[in-house]
């Protein structure tokens, strides 16, 4: 079972922090070692359109979070990038392409920067 433990404001505001629990049934593994806790971090219109509550969450709501959670840390990753100096959406994309994010995420965030 994945359970939200606790929810509460992040980044001053800018952000909500989903505490999330795996039970020994649910454990991932992350470069060879047991997760039994993860962070899912929303941009607050993430939050208020899927509307997360504490408590057991289904493997497929788990799935929309973490999708969630992938296109907000991108977006936070390319508003660094921009602090380094100009550049365009699909530069952004691109350059989150090669820092690990996936396909959809750097979109996501190369979209928002326009």
């Amino acid at each position: 079972m994945i359970e939200i433990k606790r929810i509460r404001s992040a980044d001053e505001g800018g952000a909500v922090l989903l505490e999330c629990e795996f039970t020994d049934a649910d454990i991932v593994f992350r470069d060879g070692r047991e997760v039994k806790h993860r962070g899912i971090l929303l941009l607050p219109e993430q939050y208020a359109e899927i509307r997360p509550k504490k408590g057991p969450v289904t493997n497929e709501q788990f799935g929309l979070l973490a999708d969630a959670d992938a296109k907000c840390r991108a977006l936070r990753a390319g508003r660094r990038l921009l602090g380094y100096g100009s550049n365009s959406a699909s530069q952004i994309a691109l350059k989150l392409r090669h820092k690990g994010y996936s396909r959809e995420a750097a979109e996501y965030a190369g979209a928002r920067m326009r």
